[in-house]
């Protein structure tokens, strides 16, 4: 009977709490026309992302716009960039009145790159075309990074000059309120493929890059009022397509290709604001570029992208991980429903939520769908009249072992591990401060971890 009327319980704190048994970490979304890679993606209103541009299986680029609706796992067609060459490999950012600017990119014809900014308006599916780029020069892979409510960094790029490709190094402001530019002082290399990260104090943190010859492993911060400093630290090796992301006001910077040596990295460096420069911190499980990595209550999802196959080829993968900050650890969760690379990453709103659009196993084979990271279901527990924590339980997601910690004075607490069908997997009693529970013999999965005694306590966990 005990079980029973703990089963029932559990069903209705689940109902309750809204939690879904069979929700997925990775779920795939309905498709758009035209498969793609080298779009652009940014948040449209509520918990909806547009997609704008991109290339095509063919290598053309084309001009078409796509909203995805997460409530109703549908996309719809928008009004397509002004730009009849098509349009791919630009820079968009959402600015605070809710427009979003496109900066540049890649179009077919003669004129190989657009020197155009386009202004899209959300609420009246419309656009508007802006001021050229400075010199009339178009500019493609280039990174934009709002750093205020009216001030855009751009850095980086490539453009075409007669018939050879260069790398500018200069940089630009963009005014958002006056729409011009002004020069944001020169680098020392030009680069593409680099990252562009916004500081918690204003400031922005550039890593890395490819300089047309070889990867780079330099980092530079732009400040708007000094302008540029050069770190004395660098990378713990010269890399491009890599990722950053900030976390508690640190940023972390991750994997990417090395030129000439023509290998994938693993490395985890970190940048510290306080320390004005970039350490080592670990070596990842997976040596990849142009992979999906998303930040989320002190962890970070790295998952798919380039990498080294067991035949010893160059492929994509369909590999994931959970890099968890507080603890330095990395840790398994399950696998990309496709294996692909190439990804465009936004937010779902504030849903903890992220969707990665199109991407490719090869240039020639783009994907027409989105992959769905729910990563507040792998990072957050469900409490029950509990407002003090009484329990830790980690790692989460585990693999042969779950460990919970009790935080407070409990008399006789029992535990039991339901899986998604409600059937009791595992049961026991707690120890008084800490106790180990073999999950090793768990199927991959999500589970649920009931805790109770003088306070009870619902934990999703996933092996």
């Amino acid at each position: 009977m005990k079980k029973k009327s703990l089963k029932v319980t559990l069903c209705l704190a689940l109902i309750f709490c809204g939690l879904d048994l069979f929700a997925q970490v990775f779920q795939t979304t309905t498709s758009f026309t035209d498969a793609r890679y080298g779009h652009c993606s940014e948040q449209s209103t509520g918990d909806k992302v547009l997609i704008f541009g991109g290339v095509v299986a063919s290598g053309s680029n084309i001009n078409s716009v796509y909203e995805y609706d997460p409530a109703i796992n549908l996309w719809s067609s928008k009004a397509s960039i002004p730009n009849a060459s098509g349009l791919s490999k630009s820079t968009c950012v959402k600015l605070n009145n809710g427009k979003i600017l496109l900066f540049g990119g890649s179009q077919n014809g003669s004129a190989p790159q657009s020197n155009k900014v386009f202004e899209y308006t959300v609420s009246s599916d419309s656009w508007v075309t802006l001021s050229d780029l400075p010199n009339s020069l178009g500019r493609e892979q280039m990174k934009s990074t709002l750093i205020n409510d009216s001030i855009i960094l751009l850095t980086g790029g490539l453009s075409t000059i007669s018939s050879g490709l260069e790398y500018p190094t200069i940089n630009y402001l963009y005014n958002t309120n006056t729409n011009s530019f002004t020069p944001a002082g020169n680098l020392p290399i030009g680069v593409i493929n680099h990252t562009s990260t916004l500081l918690s104090n204003g400031e922005v943190l550039i890593t890395g890059g490819f300089d047309g010859n070889q990867a780079r492993n330099e980092a530079y911060v732009f400040n708007l009022q000094n302008g540029w400093r050069t770190l004395s630290s660098t990378l713990s090796l010269a890399v491009s397509s890599h990722c950053a992301v900030l976390v508690n006001g640190k940023v972390y910077i991750y994997g990417g290709f090395n030129i000439p040596l023509f290998e994938f990295s693993s490395k985890l460096d970190v940048y510290d604001p306080a320390l004005d420069a970039i350490s080592p911190l670990t070596q990842g499980p997976l040596a990849c570029s142009q992979f999906a990595m998303v930040a989320f209550n002190s962890t970070i999802l790295i998952a798919g992208g380039n990498k080294v196959l067991a035949n010893s080829s160059f492929g994509v993968t369909n590999e994931a991980y959970l890099y968890h900050v507080n603890t330095n650890t990395f840790s398994t969760i399950e696998t990309l429903p496709s294996t692909r690379g190439g990804m465009e990453i936004s937010a779902l709103g504030t849903t903890g939520k992220f969707i990665f659009s199109g991407g490719n196993v090869a240039l020639s084979d783009p994907f027409d769908d989105a992959i769905i990271y729910d990563a507040a279901l792998i990072t957050s527990g469900i409490n029950e009249n509990n407002l003090l924590n009484s329990f830790d339980v980690y790692p989460n997601p585990c693999q042969n072992e779950l460990h919970i910690e009790v935080n407070s004075t409990e008399n006789s607490t029992t535990y039991e591990v339901f899986n998604s069908i409600g059937q009791v997997v595992q049961f026991g009693e707690l120890e008084p401060n800490h106790s180990a529970i073999n999950t090793s013999d768990f199927p991959q999965g999500s589970y649920i971890l009931s805790i109770n005694g003088n306070t009870h306590q619902r934990f999703q966990v996933v092996r």
